[in-house]
């Protein structure tokens, strides 16, 4: 029986959030959002997304994937912060249930600082 793991699906959320991280600063700098770098970040956090729903056979938390796809419309700052607010309630759904599951999870794996929270506090705004 194959183990009930979630580790590379969260990795996959987590580099999102670290590719939000770094387009805040690259904002904060001066420079422009690369929508190309959060796209393919996107892309493969939402694919995670929706095999994560699968293994926890919680339809429910796909609401999430739609709620951080929904983000990708958004341009500039209004992008950072929608999305981090997006995958800040998405991961927290998702562990949640893993771990109320028994899902194995990458220690540690939440930051320190809720996505929402850290691109505010870098962009000068939270």
């Amino acid at each position: 029986m194959k183990a009930k793991d979630l580790r590379r699906e969260q990795i996959a959320l987590l580099r999102l959030e670290k590719t939000l991280e770094t387009e805040a600063k690259n904002v904060r700098a001066g420079g422009a959002v690369n929508r190309s770098k959060i796209g393919a970040a996107m892309s493969v956090a939402l694919a995670g997304g929706v095999v994560a729903a699968e293994k926890l056979n919680a339809p429910e938390l796909l609401q999430h994937v739609h709620n951080v796809e929904a983000q990708g419309s958004k341009t500039g700052v209004e992008l950072l912060t929608g999305l981090a607010e997006a995958v800040s309630a998405g991961h927290a759904a998702f562990e949640a249930k893993g771990n109320a599951l028994g899902y194995l999870l990458v220690n540690g794996g939440r930051p320190k600082i809720e996505p929402a929270q850290m691109v505010a506090s870098i962009l000068g705004i939270g």
